[in-house]
C-alpha cells in the first residue's frame, strides 16, 4: 500500500486570523469550529482551478 503525502499552505493572513480565533475560542467545544475552518480551507485549496492566464 503506497502512502501519499499531501501538503498545503495558507496565506499568512489566514493563518493569523485562525490563530486569533483559536485563542478566542479556547474551550474544547468551541475549538471544533477552528478545526472545521482549517479543514474547509484545506479542501478549498485541493480543488483544481482553471488557468485563465492565456
Amino acid at each position: 500500500m503506497a502512502a501519499t503525502i499531501v501538503t498545503f499552505s495558507m496565506a499568512p493572513s489566514v493563518i493569523e486570523k485562525l490563530e486569533k480565533l483559536k485563542d478566542f475560542l479556547h474551550t474544547k467545544n468551541k475549538s471544533a469550529i477552528v478545526s472545521h475552518l482549517i479543514e474547509k480551507e484545506y479542501k478549498h485549496q485541493l480543488v483544481p482551478r482553471e488557468d485563465n492566464t492565456q
